[in-house]
């Protein structure tokens, strides 16, 4: 069976939408614990030693954040796979296709009202 549209194209379109979810969601975790750990950085670490353990874990973080924010903005939504699949069909020769379609169904409407006369 040839399909216009694939119908594993809408399981997918919903695991990337939601693949995009979790991204945002892991991205807004990262950066709250990246803040935590700043402000403990900031406010109770007493000497040299206290820092190197929480600077590894903010460097951790941050780099964990710049990953997800990459894909989270290379990653479409399902507003955008949609857009991107009507894209595909809206060519040339479909537009073509259509108004000579229109313009037979309009010219086959006024050939039967005139045989009604």
């Amino acid at each position: 069976m040839n399909y216009i549209i694939d119908p594993a194209w809408f399981y997918w379109v919903n695991a990337i939408d939601t693949i995009n979810t979790v991204l945002l969601a892991v991205m807004l975790i990262s950066c709250i614990f990246m803040i935590v750990v700043f402000i403990v950085y900031y406010f109770y670490c007493a000497d040299e030693e206290d820092y190197k353990p929480l600077k590894k874990l903010m460097i951790t973080l941050a780099i964990i954040t710049l990953i997800f924010v990459v894909l989270y903005i290379f990653c479409p939504d399902k507003k955008t796979m949609i857009e991107m699949q009507v894209a595909r069909f809206a060519t040339y020769e479909n537009a073509e296709w259509t108004v000579e379609t229109v313009k037979s169904a309009v010219d086959y409407i006024v050939q039967a009202i005139k045989s009604l006369k």
